[in-house]
């Protein structure tokens, strides 16, 4: 069975992937397809985003005990699914999950915490997808070490290091685990990998970001 969508007019196989469920309609189904529907939802969310996070956040405040123990209720009922799913969100999604545990871990130190996925991608091009210590691109770290290239913090959080722009640098397993919480200027001059090109490179990234925070 096959119907023709009330807003694009492309007809399109009557069910679930192409059609939003819909009980209260006839056939079960929304008139409209779910591209249609995605849409005019995001269209509606960039028009009243504030609102609609203001909505959300007082929502969660008011009933945040009743949400995490359905959320908890449901893990606990799909527990397989759920790790599947999260298993494969990871699988999918390795620069977000690594953010993601990057911020958690940075807020534990009560640092600063502002680096966005496209600030990310714009550093990774700045030292060419490759170490900023060491200068391994970051294929060759997916083949060693099974991994993307790490988020590393120049001024170590213990130090008060913020994962910002201007402090966040990609590199190799080996390199962050050698840097750890050392001074990077004592560190990298005295470390098996230095390279004067390298230094020089990390050196300008971080004098630029200054320059924009004087600017600013």
């Amino acid at each position: 069975m096959k119907r023709i969508c009330s807003i694009c007019k492309q007809e399109k196989e009557l069910d679930e992937h192409n059609f939003p469920k819909n009980f209260k309609r006839k056939g079960g189904f929304e008139g409209r397809c779910k591209v249609c529907r995605k849409a005019k939802d995001k269209a509606r969310y960039e028009t009243k985003k504030e609102k609609i996070l203001e909505q959300k956040k007082r929502y969660y405040e008011k009933n945040a005990d009743k949400i995490k123990e359905r959320q908890l209720g449901y893990y606990n009922e799909n527990k397989g699914k759920c790790r599947q799913s999260e298993k494969d969100w990871c699988k999918n999604n390795p620069t977000r999950r690594r953010m993601t545990c990057a911020k958690s871990r940075t807020l534990k130190y009560g640092s600063e915490s502002t680096l966005t996925e496209k600030e990310w991608l714009e550093i990774k091009s700045f030292f060419c997808c490759s170490c900023a210590y060491c200068g391994m691109p970051e294929k060759k770290s997916l083949k060693i070490y099974g991994e993307h290239l790490h988020h590393e913090h120049v001024v170590p959080l213990i130090d008060g290091g913020a994962y910002s722009y201007g402090n966040v640098v990609p590199a190799c397993r080996s390199c962050n685990s050698s840097k750890r919480n050392h001074d990077f200027f004592v560190w990298y001059k005295n470390s098996n990998v230095f390279s004067r090109k390298r230094y020089m490179r990390i050196v300008q990234y971080l004098k630029d970001e200054r320059k924009e925070q004087k600017i600013d």
